[in-house]
């Protein structure tokens, strides 16, 4: 698995690279000397900037993106020009399944549900409920999202493998 990482960064994949930079760093299986040699030889590159606790399945559609949470569950979507970070008070709190859509931004120590959309543009400042879709400047919920919203389910990710 390893190997197909490396393969994958090799190949010019920035968003990999951060992202397997990011993974490096923040791993406690990890020992501090091959932490150091992985930095040498793939340092993190200026087109994304990662940091916080991040959970499992983390995607970012393109570069040119700022991601610092305090937290982020499973699932964190992220659209390009994304911006994620403190606002003096503290760091951003993300929950599961959240799509961050492009150029939006999450500043602050804000807290985000679970199964949020936020839109295109949109200016995080306030603390945002579970399952809703959230757009504007300051955002504000626009609706929210039932159990068998087709929106929820794009959001949550489900996985073919076939």
């Amino acid at each position: 698995m390893l190997t197909d990482i490396l393969r994958g960064i090799s190949k010019g994949s920035n968003q990999i690279h951060n992202v397997f930079y990011y993974r490096i760093r923040n791993d406690r299986n990890i020992s501090k000397t091959t932490k150091k040699i992985m930095s040498k030889i793939y340092p993190q590159l200026e087109t994304i900037e990662i940091d916080g606790k991040i959970g499992g399945g983390l995607m970012i559609s393109h570069n040119f993106s700022v991601i610092y949470p305090e937290t982020a569950g499973e699932n964190l979507r992220i659209a390009p020009g994304v911006v994620i970070g403190r606002n003096g008070d503290g760091f951003p709190k993300i929950g599961n399944n959240v799509w961050v859509a492009a150029n939006a931004s999450v500043i602050g120590n804000v807290t985000i549900g679970n199964n949020v959309v936020v839109a295109a543009g949109a200016v995080v400042v306030h603390d945002v409920p579970n399952d809703c879709v959230v757009g504007g400047n300051p955002a504000k919920v626009i609706r929210y999202l039932a159990e068998d919203d087709k929106l929820r389910k794009e959001i949550m990710f489900p996985v073919d493998n076939n």
